[in-house]
Order: structure tokens, then sequence, then C-alpha cells
């Protein structure tokens, strides 16, 4: 922290005021981001009971697009192997 406060320091109050937020706006979106991994995988394990380790990290690894799209498609799965094909069909497009 003692770090980010002299960095800013020395970019002087108007450009820090810029990078602060910078910095604020990139928290806030990972924030979000971690948030809805989270609730993707608590869907998943009401839905299925468990989650695959590999399903898991999938859902970790993969951009925010792929993973809405994967979100959308939970209710239509009947089983997990239904969700698994899933990503084996989309899968590799989205960092997957």
């Amino acid at each position: 922290m003692e770090c980010i406060e002299r960095g800013l320091e020395a970019l002087g109050n108007e450009k820090a005021g810029r990078m602060t937020m910078m910095i604020a706006e990139r928290f806030r979106q990972e924030g979000e981001q971690r948030g809805e991994r989270k609730a993707l995988l608590k869907m998943m394990k009401r839905r299925f009971e468990v989650v695959p380790p590999s399903m898991e990290d999938r859902i970790w690894r993969s951009d925010m697009d792929l993973l809405d799209k994967f979100g959308d498609s939970i209710f239509i799965f009947k089983n997990l192997e239904d969700a698994e094909r899933w990503w084996e069909d989309h899968g590799n497009g989205g960092n997957a």
C-alpha cells in the first residue's frame, strides 16, 4: 500500500486522481466478475449437487461472454453430462 501511495504522490494530484479512479474501477470489475463466477458455481452445485474440478476450473478461467452463455444454458441441461458436453462444444472459443 505504501508503494501505491508513493507512486500516486509522484504523479501529482490530477494524475493521481485519475489513476486512483482507474484502479478502483478495475478492482470493482474484478470483484463483480468473481461474484458472478461464484454465483454460477453455486447454481451448478444446487442443480447437480457437485461440480467436477475440471468444470470448476473452466468457470474460473473462461471469459465472461462465454460464462454468460453457459449460465443461460444451465436450465436446459438435464444432467451434468449435458453441461460437460456444452463445454466440449463451446469451451475452446472462450479461453476455457
